[in-house]
């Protein structure tokens, strides 16, 4: 088992290939108005990086196909940060900047349509 401090994106798309996959011993998202505001007022606050907490994740390859990264720990925070990211990219949508949307979606939510 490896330890390490990286960000999240280097978290999530460390390998282009690579799906994030939820088990299905997971609680379904269950974040409210409490947590969510913790976690803006939090990310909001004057400072460069935000700890997002521990977030653990198992990497599965396999042996000539994609493999992928399963969520073991950090769930609710990796899901309210791709919903954040989602709102980011559709209010550059709105005020007319596709290109920057089209970044946050590429980035933050997905590198790609990964079946075709």
């Amino acid at each position: 088992m490896n330890s390490d401090t990286k960000s999240l994106g280097d978290i999530i798309f460390s390998n282009a290939k690579f799906k994030v996959k939820i088990p299905k011993y997971q609680r379904p998202y269950a974040w409210g108005t409490e947590q969510i505001q913790e976690f803006w007022d939090d990310i909001v606050q004057d400072n460069p990086t935000y700890f997002l907490g521990p977030v653990i994740v198992n990497i599965e390859h396999r042996n000539g196909e994609d493999g992928f990264i399963e969520v073991v720990d950090g769930q609710q925070r990796l899901i309210t940060s791709t919903i954040l990211a989602s709102v980011i990219r559709d209010t550059y949508t709105l005020f007319g900047k596709p290109d920057l949307a089209l970044t946050i979606q590429g980035k933050f939510i997905s590198l790609k349509d990964l079946d075709n």
